[in-house]
Parts: C-alpha cells; sequence; structure tokens
C-alpha cells in the first residue's frame, strides 16, 4: 500500500492524494495462480480557488498466471467545478516484464 500526499505551492495551491493499494495471495500450492486486486485513487484540491480539482479511482479484480494478469477493470474520473464524468469497465491483460 503506498499513500503520498503533496502540497503544490505555486500560483495555484493545491494538493494531490494519491493511493494505491494491491493484494495478490496465492491461490494455488504451485506457486504459479494468484488472485489480483488493485485499487488507485487521485483526489486534487485547489485551495486558491476552494474547489475540487480532479477525482480518479481505478479498480482491477481477476487472476494471474505467471506474469500474466486477466481480470476486469473499472474507471472513475470526475473533474473541475462541474464535477464532469467519465467512467469506463471492461476487461484488462496485464504482463509484468
Amino acid at each position: 500500500m503506498i499513500f503520498n500526499p503533496a502540497i503544490s505551492i505555486n500560483k495555484n495551491t493545491n494538493t494531490n492524494n494519491v493511493l494505491v493499494a494491491e493484494y495478490f495471495p496465492e491461490i494455488s500450492k504451485n506457486h504459479k495462480w494468484r488472485f489480483y486486486t488493485r485499487f488507485q485513487a487521485l483526489y486534487i484540491h485547489d485551495f486558491k480557488n476552494g474547489v475540487h480539482s480532479r477525482s480518479q479511482y481505478f479498480g482491477r479484480l481477476g487472476v494471474s498466471f505467471k506474469e500474466f494478469t486477466i481480470g476486469a477493470a473499472v474507471n472513475y474520473d470526475y473533474y473541475g467545478v462541474s464535477k464532469r464524468e467519465k467512467r469506463n469497465f471492461g476487461p484488462f491483460l496485464r504482463v509484468t516484464l
């Protein structure tokens, strides 16, 4: 798990907060198959204008075999004062090099 808060001090002072959590326990005795979960979040707040700038949330759920991971993905992004939204979901493939 990683949590990385930061404050940018410039003409548009804001805070950036990032959280990443992964969990991939073994589900077979031969150490080749693993369950895979990942959650990633970003939150940006504009202090100068006192508004929410952007939020992103990414989720992954799947299984891994050796260096290959496949499963379902969800992405949620909203940004700006009007909080425009972008959402998508579908399959994902990950290869660990």
